[in-house]
């Protein structure tokens, strides 16, 4: 019989619902988003910049020495974390290329991720002359 009281008892109190009744037309509260993974190296940085920001996914660092290359990836250390430089080039690369666009991020080791700015020089044929838009930023390209 004491089985049975005890058994009852844990069926109405799991059946109770919340202990804190949600007005009608509200919603319940939103968990908070999870926290941001830290970051402890600079290639987790370069993977997580690239995750955050698609249109970096295809650029890859060049070997030092390497001609015709058309994308890098440049990492300076900070004390907080890193700000990366993704460079992508075309037209005539193994020439130098012709026209270049960077991509500057910053990555937090706490996993704070920022697109800090962009800055490109692309050929007009039409006008026969290079369009320049964004800065360079960290002395990237060098001026």
């Amino acid at each position: 019989m004491r089985i049975l009281i005890l058994l009852m008892l844990i069926l109405m109190t799991a059946c109770a619902g919340p202990a804190t009744p949600i007005p009608p037309g509200a919603q319940p509260p939103t968990p908070p988003p999870p926290a941001a993974p830290v970051i402890t190296q600079a290639d987790q940085a370069v993977v997580a910049a690239q995750q955050k920001f698609p249109e970096l996914k295809d650029i890859k660092k060049t070997p030092p020495g390497t001609i015709g290359a058309s994308t890098n990836i440049t990492v300076l250390d900070q004390s907080d974390g890193w700000n990366i430089v993704f460079w992508q080039g075309s037209g005539d690369c193994p020439a130098g290329c012709i026209n270049h666009h960077f991509w500057y991020v910053t990555v937090a080791k706490d996993g704070a991720i920022t697109l800090a700015g962009e800055y490109a020089r692309e050929f007009d044929g039409r006008s026969n002359t290079f369009i320049t838009r964004g800065a360079p930023l960290w002395g990237i390209p060098r001026q």
